[in-house]
């Protein structure tokens, strides 16, 4: 058949069982990433980067609250500890994609987060976990700012001096 490429084969229509979401023990994921999922499926946060926003300020709560699952007495985040950080992005991420795709900037902002909790951990190996969180969440907001308030705000600002009568918007 025509179209897209993403279409599927007519044979497909045989099958019976379409495949099933995940389902997700609520218990397992913070309230901040429930309710921010309820808030997707409703459709009541609208457009790429205003979900990114509130997936991000979720992910400051979820890292807020974090407690490793081992404990070090040393007071640093042993690898295994900043390892449980990054894996405890896993569940909530895969519960938020379930109830809406993702945007591109929120897979960028994901991917961005995860670097930088092993960037800091690999630069600062003696970082104990109340500084790692707090320096990653420093970053959350430095990338609000700068990748979506402040680059929404030149692209306003300078696009608007490229459009002229006669453009179609």
């Amino acid at each position: 058949g025509g179209g897209g490429g993403g279409g599927e084969a007519p044979e497909s229509s045989k099958r019976e069982k379409t495949p099933k979401k995940p389902k997700f023990d609520p218990a397992d994921l913070h309230p901040a990433i429930l309710r921010l999922g309820v808030q997707y499926q409703n459709r009541e946060i609208i457009g790429g980067n205003a979900r990114c926003v509130a997936m991000l300020a979720a992910f400051k709560h979820l890292i807020q609250d974090y407690k490793p699952a081992t404990k070090d007495t040393s007071g640093t985040p042993s690898s295994v500890g900043r390892n449980d950080l990054v894996l405890h992005f896993k569940k909530p991420i895969e519960y938020l994609i379930s109830c809406r795709r993702l945007s591109i900037s929120m897979g960028n902002a994901i991917a961005g987060l995860k670097h930088k909790i092993n960037a800091i951990s690999d630069a600062k190996e003696d970082i104990t976990l109340d500084a790692l969180k707090k320096e990653v969440c420093q970053y959350i907001d430095m990338f609000i700012f700068e990748r979506i308030v402040d680059a929404d705000r030149y692209i306003t600002m300078h696009g608007v001096s490229r459009i002229v009568d006669g453009d179609a918007i």
